[in-house]
């Protein structure tokens, strides 16, 4: 006759006779290995991190605050905030100088490469302020409006401005 944990494997086979599940049971089995799951879960976060670490050491990135301002490699600047804006000049010719929209801040926000909290920060803004502004859901003011093409032309001035605020 066969029981229930035949299927189970060796080591849960029933000792006695009321079908207790004796010293090793399926709870035994994967506190000893391991649930499936779980590892699956560890084997991928260690290939994420080591992904990320290979990744690290081949880039350096150098943040004022949230704000990314430089890319290097070994030492070597390969990218910095005025490149950004350079690339930003360029896609900004054909727009013939529209106010800003949530596509020109799109725009802005990936050519600078930052984060929309580093965009956020360097604009002065609470974050979902920005959000709402590069989402359509909003318009910014004329005077953030002013800011956002500043922060276009030339992003170090919104950075040297923190740096004395700060000061004082």
């Amino acid at each position: 006759m066969k029981s229930d944990n035949d299927d189970a494997g060796p080591c849960c086979k029933s000792n006695s006779e009321d079908d207790d599940p004796g010293p090793c049971t399926r709870q035994d089995q994967q506190e000893e290995f391991g649930s499936p799951g779980r590892m699956l879960i560890e084997a991928a976060v260690s290939l994420v991190t080591a992904r990320r670490s290979e990744k690290n050491m081949a880039q350096e990135a150098r943040f004022v605050g949230r704000i990314l301002v430089q890319i290097g490699k070994r030492g070597d600047v390969q990218w910095t905030l005025s490149d950004g804006v350079a690339a930003f000049r360029r896609w900004r010719h054909s727009l013939k100088d529209r106010p800003p929209t949530a596509v020109y801040l799109m725009k802005l926000r990936a050519c600078l490469k930052q984060t929309e909290e580093g965009m956020a920060d360097l604009l002065g803004v609470p974050l979902r302020w920005y959000q709402h502004w590069e989402q359509g859901e909003r318009e910014p003011n004329v005077g953030m409006k002013r800011l956002i093409r500043l922060a276009a032309r030339t992003p170090e001035v919104l950075l040297t401005l923190d740096e004395q605020e700060g000061m004082a």
